[in-house]
């Protein structure tokens, strides 16, 4: 089956976020986290997502501008673009103001990144500057504690741990843009 060749939307700057997985939840919201911050940053910017299986998600994210995986539009050294994006694919990623691979952790080696990885730096080869965005990186087996190591005071927050924990990229968006605004139910306001 071929890939259909992308367009970028109208507007500027052309903002093309890589490496999502629409059908995984958490790669979803940092989808939706991505293009709200870059909605913020750079109102009326054309955002398209570049993703695997986005097919099968699309419907779930109308708002979303959905475009083959990165691999798919400019190929690696493996592997040429997919069918039907031998030209239009590394046409459209050269048109891009800005790449960014969105974050989660496919990055780590258990996850065999290096197409994506080589993906990435023929985006950047092309002209289009590329930005790393929140990114799992070390042993992934401290990827999934999500305690606090015994003995942090909480209240203290200067004191260091030998595990830190960062914010997700999803506390960007604005709470009412997600539909989840807590009100204060003594504020009347």
């Amino acid at each position: 089956m071929s890939e259909r060749a992308p367009a970028w939307p109208a507007g500027r700057p052309r903002v093309l976020v890589s490496d999502c997985w629409p059908t995984n939840a958490g790669d979803a919201a940092i989808a939706l986290a991505i293009d709200a911050l870059v909605q913020r940053l750079a109102p009326g910017a054309a955002v398209v997502h570049a993703a695997y299986d986005a097919h099968w998600a699309a419907a779930l994210y109308p708002d979303l501008q959905w475009a083959p995986p990165l691999e798919s539009l400019v190929g690696t050294r493996w592997a040429a673009p997919a069918p039907g994006l031998g030209e239009s694919g590394p046409a459209f990623v050269a048109g891009a103001d800005l790449v960014i691979s969105q974050g989660g952790g496919f990055l780590h080696e258990a996850y065999q990144p290096w197409a994506r990885i080589d993906a990435l730096a023929r985006a950047a080869d092309a002209g289009a500057p590329v930005v790393i965005y929140g990114q799992t990186i070390g042993d992934l087996r401290l990827a999934f504690a999500r305690e606090r190591p015994r003995g942090h005071d909480q209240r203290d927050p200067g004191q260091r741990s030998e595990h830190e924990l960062a914010v997700d990229v999803d506390v960007a968006v604005d709470p009412q843009e997600r539909g989840e605004v807590r009100r204060d139910p003594e504020d009347p306001g």
